[in-house]
């Protein structure tokens, strides 16, 4: 669980820095995407996910990212709009990113 704090800092580094980004569709999330998310997350730590329009229709974006979340074991550290920024740290990745 993340504090402020380090939320914060996250939030500004995706900022800053050019972050991986996956938008989810009308299929909504599938294996496929679960497998695609947790690799990147694996590799890089913090992704942003774009959620179309067509996936939010069908069901509660709330709903979408508890089910999310909670399958791939990672931290939600913002929501504006249909964007969610997630993050899961690994300290083997290549990319690790060290929060002060």
């Amino acid at each position: 669980m993340l504090n402020n704090k380090e939320k914060n800092f996250l939030k500004s580094y995706a900022g800053k820095n050019q972050i991986l980004k996956i938008n989810i569709g009308k299929d909504l999330i599938t294996d496929t995407a679960l497998t695609n998310i947790s690799n990147a997350l694996n590799k890089y730590e913090l992704v942003k996910i774009n959620f179309l329009k067509t996936a939010i229709e069908s069901v509660e974006m709330e709903e979408l990212i508890l089910d999310l979340c909670s399958n791939l074991h990672c931290d939600l550290v913002s929501k504006i709009g249909h964007v969610i920024l997630i993050y899961k740290e690994n300290i083997k990745s290549p990319k690790h990113i060290v929060i002060k």
